[in-house]
């Protein structure tokens, strides 16, 4: 028992979170994704499962990566009923910055995270827009803008919640 509360520099201070953890969390933001929203409130839901990918990515790289990131987009696809691909090499993209900034990216404020994740996630966000709608213009009104945006506002919340959760559910 006291060997898992020790301070030694060769021993990792994050909790050991385990696969169930993580798809118990990408079970909860598939259904986070598939909660109707008013007409008003549709352009502004967050990505989700983009969100719990990147938190993922960032914190447990060496766990979950660009593989992980594959196959939950193609379940994404299949849940959005879209074209098969586009949701995987979307969150493929967000996982491999993720995997390669993850150290670096956990130095920063949460402030400054929100502005990472905000500009990530317009990338993502556009691209999966010009996947879906390969004509149609790069910028199609406000809507990518308010998924951003609340993607944006909900990271440190997401943060402070998963970090807590692990930590009641491996710190017992």
């Amino acid at each position: 028992m006291m060997d898992r509360f020790s301070y030694s520099l060769n021993r990792k201070t994050e909790p050991p979170v385990g696969w169930g953890f993580i798809m118990v969390s990408i079970l909860l933001g598939f259904m986070l994704t598939a909660i109707p929203l008013p007409s008003w409130a549709e352009a502004w839901r967050p990505c989700w499962i983009a969100l719990l990918i990147f938190y993922w990515c960032i914190n447990f790289p060496n766990k979950t990566g660009v593989i992980f990131a594959f196959v939950t987009g193609i379940f994404l696809d299949v849940f959005n009923d879209g074209t098969l691909g586009e949701q995987a090499l979307c969150l493929s993209m967000v996982s491999l910055v993720a995997t390669t900034y993850s150290k670096r990216f956990k130095i920063y404020p949460r402030l400054q995270q929100g502005v990472f994740v905000a500009v990530l996630f317009l990338i993502y966000v556009f691209l999966v827009r010009k996947i879906q709608n390969f004509d149609a213009p790069l910028v199609d009104g406000i809507t990518p803008v308010g998924e951003v945006i609340s993607s944006a506002f909900l990271w440190p919340w997401l943060v402070l919640l998963l970090d807590e959760m692990a930590r009641r559910v491996y710190f017992r």
